[in-house]
């Protein structure tokens, strides 16, 4: 069977196709007119929508409604993942080395699903298919990722006429047969975020039913019928984001034909209120949530391949914020008008949350700029898949989180974890902790001041850990260390630490400005030992006394250093790579990639360096 890669070995077979009849005159002997190699796995997907019983409603305390989860071979697992957009603007220029890249750094981060966003183009096969430039799906069914495929309708409603359905039928068909034999490709999804659109214009719109009619002729009856009778080992949604179905056969889509405080479908979150970053309250409850996220600036390294002037090399420059879509210009305005707007967003969020960058030096005000707007990203995003994990085991069974986005399609300003280049953002890194079978996270509430600390796994068996909690002051110096045992069950998570008021979780006479919890989670998956560590600050760190950490690196062999605090504990401390070179940094001890660490004196760090493209011998810290 084949299994993403953190459930199982996604096993692949050759399957030797030979079409051949007798010789002409030659009855011994066989002309062979067709014989071929394709390379397929053998898996079962089911995207589950049944409705929860009773006895899940009263013995497990899930909240009533609909399922939205996937099964692979029979069992629900947790995904974990991103959305991606195309590669690059000009699709015949995207080799196959840059695209495996980006998706050995998907498994490399923990992730198993992919969603291919349906304002893109369709992701081809492999570069030996006819139109196929890259290999894509042939390096998810060999990495073992799940592809969501979706067909390539977008943010609009589309009026209805038999030309467009004439035009649309063989597209649609050629496609779903091209990627029949993939046992990685999981879904096809209608369209991107159209199902909300269509409901908002029924609600709001003169002659909006006929909308939501059209939307029901192509979604609900057209579509589904052309894929279903093309394959029958993948689902159909209507939509990515969809409050589901009345029935699965007959096909019919439940729009808002529900109950009050029920759950059906899925969902999806965008806050761009740095005020609203950490507040649970304003995350979305349900049971997949296939988009969230929140965008930041390119490293400086990205920017120099595209800045021409030493004068662009500012946060608000015309050119940075030429590269700036968010909010959309709604026009064909140039430079976008509401670019300041998304600047004004990143920049607040860091004011609140982080030291404030300033030097004199301009380059490198600029570059502290590109890095705190990236570990903000980090930090929101990880805060809401944690949450989005722990999920799992509340009444919600949350059973799935997609990151808006994993790739960029330029250098600019957006949602990604990964650059144009390949580069890895802080975000990337901040995957492969939280992403991982077993995550530790320290969930605070300052309303009411009160600290969760819960270990969540996406295993299929129970997990036993072992926690450790350690205060340190922002020399370094350790406070009070605490241990904990802990057994996680499957799919689930365990509540390890749970205190309220700052009196009582602070050590002993210590201020929130002047303290930190270090939190390390070490169990047995897979027969190999796993380690996580998180920490929680109780008080944001543009509010915290911090020390210079006076870093110093001590090279070794094969692209190998060791990082060590000297003065203070260095908060995200983050190496790079200089510009032209892309590559991943990887702990010595763990052999995962890491960065944008803790550096703690006396806890020195080893970092060897992985490379996609040719390394310099040279590193910025």
């Amino acid at each position: 069977r084949w299994f993403p890669h953190n459930l199982g070995k996604p096993q692949l077979y050759d399957l030797h196709v030979v079409l051949a009849v007798p010789t002409p005159n030659e009855p011994q002997s066989v002309t062979a007119l067709i014989n071929f190699v394709t390379r397929t796995g053998f898996r079962t997907i089911e995207l589950v929508q049944t409705r929860y019983n009773q006895q899940d409603i009263d013995e497990r305390g899930i909240w009533p409604g609909d399922q939205w989860h996937f099964k692979v071979n029979g069992k629900a697992f947790y995904a974990k993942g991103t959305n991606i957009i195309p590669f690059d603007p000009f699709y015949a220029r995207t080799p196959t080395d840059r695209v495996r890249w980006i998706l050995e750094s998907v498994v490399k981060s923990g992730q198993n699903m992919l969603r291919v966003w349906g304002g893109g183009t369709y992701q081809p096969s492999s570069s030996s298919v006819a139109g196929g430039v890259y290999d894509f799906y042939s390096i998810c069914d060999e990495l073992g990722i799940l592809a969501w495929s979706e067909l390539i309708f977008s943010d609009a409603l589309y009026p209805i006429n038999d030309f467009l359905l004439e035009t649309i039928e063989p597209e649609v068909r050629q496609n779903v047969r091209r990627i029949n034999r993939h046992p990685s490709n999981v879904q096809w999804a209608g369209g991107n975020e159209i199902e909300g659109i269509a409901i908002w214009n029924n609600k709001w719109v003169e002659n909006g039913k006929h909308l939501l009619d059209e939307f029901v002729t192509l979604f609900q009856d057209f579509l589904y019928g052309i894929v279903t009778s093309e394959t029958h080992s993948v689902p159909y949604t209507d939509c990515s984001t969809t409050k589901g179905v009345l029935t699965l056969d007959p096909y019919i889509l439940r729009f808002e034909n529900g109950t009050q405080g029920e759950i059906y479908g899925n969902t999806e979150r965008f806050d761009y209120d740095a005020n609203s970053a950490f507040d649970y309250t304003t995350y979305p409850v349900g049971r997949f949530v296939n988009e969230f996220g929140f965008h930041s600036m390119p490293s400086f390294y990205t920017w120099e391949e595209v800045l021409l002037s030493s004068d662009d090399f500012h946060f608000n420059s015309t050119v940075v914020m030429s590269r700036e879509h968010h909010p959309p210009a709604s026009s064909l305005a140039f430079p976008n008008p509401n670019a300041p707007e998304g600047q004004r967003q990143m920049t607040v969020a860091v004011e609140q949350w982080l030291p404030t960058p300033g030097t004199t030096d301009t380059n490198q005000t600029f570059a502290q700029w590109c890095w705190s707007s990236q570990i903000f990203q980090a930090m929101t995003i990880v805060s809401q898949v944690a949450w989005y994990r722990h999920g799992a085991g509340q009444s919600e069974n949350n059973l799935g989180a997609l990151i808006w986005q994993l790739n960029d399609i330029w250098q600019g300003v957006s949602w990604s974890a990964m650059e144009y280049s390949g580069r890895w953002k802080v975000l990337q890194y901040g995957l492969t902790k939280i992403y991982a079978p077993i995550a530790i996270y320290p969930f605070w509430t300052p309303s009411n001041q009160t600290l969760q600390v819960l270990v969540v796994s996406d295993r299929w068996e129970d997990v036993k850990a072992s926690v450790q909690a350690t205060w340190y002051d922002w020399l370094g110096r350790p406070l009070n260390t605490t241990l904990f045992d802990v057994t996680v069950p499957t799919l689930n998570n365990s509540l390890v630490l749970e205190a309220k008021g700052l009196n009582t979780i602070l050590p002993v006479g210590k201020d929130a400005a002047d303290v930190w919890l270090h939190l390390n989670v070490t169990a047995t998956v897979d027969g190999k030992r796993s380690t996580n560590e998180e920490y929680f600050t109780p008080t944001p760190l543009a509010n915290a006394r911090l020390a210079n950490p006076k870093i110093n690196v001590v090279w070794g062999e094969d692209l190998s250093f060791t990082l060590s605090a000297k003065g203070g504990v260095g908060a995200w401390t983050w190496v790079d790579h200089p510009s032209g070179t892309v590559g991943v940094f990887v702990d010595t001890e763990t052999g995962l990639p890491s960065n944008g660490f803790y550096l703690i004196p006396g806890i020195d760090r080893t970092r060897t360096s992985c490379t996609f493209l040719t390394l310099h011998a040279q590193f910025s810290v």
